[in-house]
């Protein structure tokens, strides 16, 4: 999780409040590696790491990823590196 974090350019701990949230399973962050509670299958993991990227990642002017996500007073913005859009996100 370590990794996928780095390649997003997002705090891992927003990502594993996301997957707890989604998952509806408590989870600990040990080190770089992400442990949820209970046994899901790969197809549910990969929808909610597909619906994270969709909400806080990809962006929805021009599509790239390569996006920062940045709090501004009590909301959080997705800012577009590549575009220059603004979007502010749900939050978790």
């Amino acid at each position: 999780m370590g990794q996928i974090a780095k390649r997003l350019n997002r705090d891992i701990t927003h990502i594993a409040r996301f997957f707890q949230k989604e998952l509806a399973a408590p989870g600990m962050i040990d080190g770089e590696t992400l442990i949820i509670s209970g046994e899901r299958s790969p197809k549910v993991v990969e929808a909610v790491y597909e619906r994270y990227l969709k909400y806080y990642v990809v962006c929805p002017v021009c599509g790239s990823i390569d996006t920062i996500l940045q709090r501004e007073g009590r909301i959080y913005v997705m800012r577009c590196t590549a575009c220059g859009a603004v979007t502010p996100v749900k939050p978790l």
